[in-house]
């Protein structure tokens, strides 16, 4: 199949299946193959998909398997800005540290302090 495809729902192309041009939707998975250029929320290729051209997406995943030849933007999500993790302990505040006392090997650790 060649052409344009927009749709604000999720597009599956198919194991066999095989698109030329240019997709936009809100997910799209893949198992076939994809020639063209894809515009989404969330583009996830399977073991047996392949994209190659340009891609526009949020999120992507590539199972093991898959295959992406092409360029990538990342659109910025509508979501909260991610939260900054430092291990420097804020002014004031003393450090934490995984513990686990020798008695208990395999216990997972766990942050101390306060």
């Amino acid at each position: 199949m060649a052409g344009k495809l927009n749709s604000s729902h999720n597009v599956t192309i198919g194991i066999g299946g095989e698109f030329d041009g240019e997709i936009c939707a809100h997910k799209v998975v893949v198992s076939g193959r994809i020639d063209g250029s894809v515009d989404a929320e969330r583009l996830e290729i399977v073991s047996s998909g392949k994209v190659s051209g340009e891609i526009r997406v949020a999120e992507l995943v590539i199972e093991p398997g898959g295959q992406f030849n092409g360029s990538s933007h990342i659109k910025s999500a509508d979501t909260q800005p991610p939260r900054r993790i430092s291990h420097q302990p804020e002014s004031g505040n003393e450090a934490t540290s995984p513990s686990r006392t020798e008695d208990e090997p395999d216990k997972p650790l766990q942050a101390t302090g306060s």
